[in-house]
């Protein structure tokens, strides 16, 4: 059950996102309110930015404030049911990489390298430096749909200044229209393309690599989903040790050993564990 409510809230906020980024606002960029409004669910960013200009910036603290509060009953909610680029490595690492990844996971202990990235997101913000959290997922998914996908859909004729012009056309309104330009390119793609890339490879290693090892607000999140109200539980009962629910774990949650045992602040609530098949 979890597991389908997982999928289904994936692809409603991936459309949500993408749909307010590319359609709806007519010049889609980084900057724009529509390519802000998920930045601001986030308690990273609201943290980060705060801290770096010594003072609460309330439009980004409201959003990332309720996101917080949810993550401390619910736990790593965000990372597992509205993350965009979390959904992009789920499909990127269920496509390409489930045949590919080599035998042996990462040990456990490496999972607190996010947490280094953190504090080090944290100090660099108090003395007024924010340009690392380009390393947050959001700022991450943005950046690529801003610079990446943004000229494809401009190729392919689905961007919002093609969409319309197409309408304008239809109902006979030049107001609709918009100017014609050239196919956008941005200083940077090379690079942005090897770091989109990068993000994904790590699927060659272990199921969300970049969620489990790096993500600093995956940090965060687990930090505030040790006080979770709720969390998954297992009755001895119905557990017969067959440690396929730790096997399937794309995060390492749940202990290899003691699989009644669950990590809430690595537990992503993606519900694979509930299932009865290996994925």
């Amino acid at each position: 059950m979890l597991k389908k409510v997982r999928i289904t809230s994936q692809i409603f906020f991936a459309i949500l996102f993408f749909g307010l980024f590319f359609f709806i606002n007519r010049h889609p960029t980084a900057a724009s309110i529509d390519g802000q409004w998920f930045l601001r669910l986030n308690p990273l960013v609201a943290l980060i930015v705060s801290i770096a200009g010594r003072t609460w910036i309330w439009q980004i603290v409201l959003g990332g404030g309720v996101v917080l509060l949810l993550t401390l009953i619910f736990g790593r909610f965000f990372c597992g049911l509205i993350c965009p680029l979390g959904a992009a490595i789920d499909i990127s690492d269920k496509i390409i990489f489930s045949k590919l990844k080599l035998k042996s996971r990462p040990h456990r202990p490496l999972q607190a390298l996010k947490y280094v990235f953190l504090t080090v997101l944290i100090v660099l913000a108090i003395f007024g430096v924010t340009f690392p959290l380009f390393m947050d997922p959001i700022s991450l998914i943005t950046r690529f749909s801003a610079i990446l996908v943004y000229p494809l859909l401009w190729v392919l004729g689905l961007d919002a200044l093609h969409v319309g012009k197409a309408i304008g056309a239809i109902f006979n309104d030049d107001s609709l229209g918009f100017a014609t330009i050239a196919v956008p390119a941005f200083y940077g793609m090379a690079g942005c393309a090897l770091l989109f890339m990068a993000v994904l490879m790590g699927g060659l290693f272990d199921k969300r690599f970049y969620c489990q090892y790096i993500c600093p607000s995956g940090a965060l999140f687990g930090l505030l989903s040790r006080m979770a109200r709720f969390s998954r539980t297992l009755k001895g009962e119905k557990c017969n040790s067959c440690l396929a629910c730790a096997k399937l774990c794309p995060t390492h949650a749940i202990n290899e050993k003691r699989p009644e045992r669950t990590s809430t602040a690595e537990c992503i609530l993606c519900g694979v564990c509930t299932g009865n098949k290996k994925e």
